[in-house]
């Protein structure tokens, strides 16, 4: 009996390692970002700028999102990263910026690559190291009268999406 037991632990030892160790650490090798002030679909794939968007960088899971944003636009995030799915996709989500200082927040839409996930349909707060990267990217490419346009027409409706939904061009490797 004990043989069994001890054995079944270590099966599951060795399933929880295998998992780990398949968990992608650091950047993602490529994002996608539509959303206010962006015309079109951006693709960024400079290992640099994408520090801080790692699936372990971006989201802060220790706290919970007290208020989910209200009149507010969300920019859509998709991240690849090869070896996860066909196209490498990994996953979707919806990344409010803060407002007066205030952490960033992100709706977790899909897990793509390796779904289904625990934290689909669920809000977080961005890293201060995430929120930095989104702000910085956000600053080099979008146009602040567009994303002031599109803020003031459409907000969310609870769930992390937009009521009036826009078109994103998912790109695959």
């Amino acid at each position: 009996m004990k043989v069994k037991s001890l054995l079944g632990a270590l099966v599951m030892l060795l399933l929880t390692a295998s998992v780990a160790l398949a968990w992608p650490e650091g950047p993602p090798d490529k994002v996608s970002i539509n959303g206010p002030g962006i015309k079109g679909t951006i693709v960024i794939a400079d290992k640099n700028s994408l520090e801080g968007l790692g699936p372990e960088q971006f989201m802060d899971f220790s706290k919970s999102v007290t208020a989910v944003p209200q009149n507010s636009t969300p920019y859509e995030v998709v991240r690849y990263i090869k070896g996860f799915g066909a196209s490498g996709t990994f996953d979707r989500l919806h990344y409010y910026p803060g407002q007066g200082g205030s952490a960033g927040r992100i709706y977790y839409v899909e897990a793509i690559g390796y779904g289904p996930s625990h934290v689909e349909g669920k809000w977080f707060y961005a890293t201060p190291q995430g929120d930095a990267a989104m702000k910085k990217l956000l600053a080099k490419y979008t146009s602040k009268s567009e994303a002031a346009t599109a803020k003031a027409e459409s907000a969310p409706n609870g769930r992390g999406q937009r009521q009036s939904p826009r078109q994103t061009l998912m790109i695959a490797y």
